[in-house]
Order: structure tokens, then C-alpha cells, then sequence
């Protein structure tokens, strides 16, 4: 039996309370998921406005020389690198929540099947979300963007820069 097999012919479990036991311990793991992006999106702003501060005074100043425009050309560079990174990074966050919310979705299924409740699907896949909450899905995605924002700005600002 191949992997997507696998996937397909849904968890197996002893008892309703197995299940449940289960759903916790993917929650938790999905849960640290989603907290290492938030934090990852936190310390790319906090970067990022320490960056645009030091960029905003530099090019206010009316200091000149060779490790001035160092600096104007290195900041944007450091700036763009730090937001591919860390977008990067929460990519690869991403593809593990997936796996985990989809995991979720079909331990609630057997749940939902089992006792009769009616538990909400927030898979990723088709067919594993609710076709009533398909927008949380996307739109909890948009702050995953701001790091992609970010990198044109720099290279505009580069660009910009007197040599």
C-alpha cells in the first residue's frame, strides 16, 4: 500500500476516546506550527523597522564617504535577504501546518462519524474543509505575504540610491 493510500483510507482507532486523545496531539503540534510563523513574522517587522529607521537616517544625514554609501547599498541588501529568509521560512511552516491541519480534519471526520456530532472541517485540501469557511483559509494567509512585500521595496530603495 502506497502512501496515498494510506492517506486515504483515514486514521484508525480504537475508541472515540483514542481519537480524541489523537486530535489534541496534532492540535498542539499545529499549534507550535503556527506559533513559530507568528514569531518569525514578528522578528521580520521588528527587523525590518530597526532597518528602515537606520535606511531613514542615513539618507538624511548629510555624512558622506565610503562607509556611508556602504551602508546605503548594504542596508537594502540586508533588508531584501532578511525578508526572503524569513518568507522562506514560514513557507516551510506552511507545508507542516498543512499536513497537520489535514490530519486534523480527518481524525474529526472519524469523530463526526462515530458519536454523530457535527464538528467543523479545517482541513486544507478539498474535502477536507468546510466549503462555508474556505475564506479563513485564505485570508489567514495574507499576513504570510508581508515578508514578499518587503523584498521590491528594498530593491526599489537599492535602486533609488545615489552612487
Amino acid at each position: 500500500m502506497n502512501d496515498l493510500q494510506k492517506q486515504n483510507t483515514g486514521p484508525k482507532f480504537s475508541s472515540v476516546s483514542e481519537a480524541i486523545g489523537a486530535a489534541s496531539y496534532v492540535e498542539q503540534i499545529l499549534a507550535s506550527e503556527q506559533s513559530w510563523i507568528i514569531n518569525r513574522l514578528n522578528w521580520l517587522l521588528f527587523f525590518q523597522s530597526f532597518c528602515f529607521t537606520a535606511y531613514a537616517i542615513l539618507i538624511n544625514s548629510s555624512a558622506a564617504g565610503r562607509q556611508v554609501m556602504t551602508l546605503k547599498i548594504a542596508l537594502p541588501i540586508v533588508g531584501a535577504l532578511c525578508s526572503i529568509a524569513v518568507a522562506l521560512a514560514i513557507r516551510a511552516a506552511e507545508a507542516v501546518t498543512r499536513h497537520l491541519a489535514n490530519e486534523r480534519a480527518r481524525i474529526t471526520q472519524y469523530i463526526n462519524s462515530q458519536t454523530g456530532t457535527q464538528i467543523p472541517l479545517v482541513g486544507i485540501d478539498d474535502g477536507l474543509r468546510q466549503s462555508d469557511i474556505h475564506a479563513t483559509s485564505w485570508q489567514g494567509k495574507l499576513p504570510h505575504l508581508l515578508p514578499w512585500m518587503f523584498v521590491p521595496l528594498w530593491l526599489l530603495l537599492l535602486a533609488l540610491t545615489d552612487f
